[in-house]
C-alpha cells in the first residue's frame, strides 16, 4: 500500500504505531524508489517516508520548482499534514542540501525538529560559500 501526502511524500509500507519516522530525500537525478529496498531492512518501529519530487517517477510530467527553497517549502508543508512522530531525515547529494534547509526551515516555522540529520555525498553546509563551484575549476 502506498500513502501519499500532498504528492510530495510517499510511504510504501505504513507501520501503525511506529515510534520513529525516517524521511529520505533522494539526489537530484533520482526518485523515491531508490529507498524502496530500505523498508525491508528497517525495524518494525521505523516508518520510511520518501520525497517524490515533480519531474520524477509518477510526477514526471509536472513542472519542476525553479528554486531549491521551493522544494523545501513544499516538503515542509507536506510534513505538516502527517501525524507527529519523532523524525529523522536522510538526504543524499542534492537531497542532503534539501534536508539541511528543511531542518533549518522547520525550526523557523517552530515545527518539531528532526532528532537527527544524516547527509551523504555533500559538503558541509559551512563550505557552501567558501569553495568555488567545481564546474568552474
Amino acid at each position: 500500500m502506498i500513502i501519499s501526502r500532498n504528492r510530495w511524500l510517499v510511504c510504501r509500507s505504513p507501520r501503525p504505531g511506529a515510534q520513529l519516522r525516517l524521511l529520505a530525500i533522494p539526489s537530484a537525478g533520482s526518485g523515491s524508489g531508490l529507498f524502496h529496498v530500505w523498508d525491508a531492512a528497517l525495524p518494525r518501529w521505523v516508518e520510511l517516508w520518501s520525497v517524490m519530487a515533480p519531474g520524477r517517477e509518477s510526477r514526471y510530467s509536472e513542472p519542476v520548482p525553479g528554486r531549491l527553497l521551493d522544494y523545501v517549502d513544499a516538503i515542509g508543508d507536506a510534513l505538516g499534514g502527517i501525524e507527529q512522530v519523532p523524525l529523522v531525515v536522510f538526504g543524499h547529494s542534492m537531497g542532503g542540501r534539501i534536508a539541511f534547509e528543511l531542518a533549518r526551515q522547520l525550526g523557523e516555522r517552530r515545527q518539531p525538529l528532526p532528532l537527527h540529520l544524516f547527509l551523504s555525498s555533500i559538503a558541509a553546509p559551512s563550505r557552501y560559500e567558501r569553495e568555488p563551484p567545481k564546474h568552474l575549476l
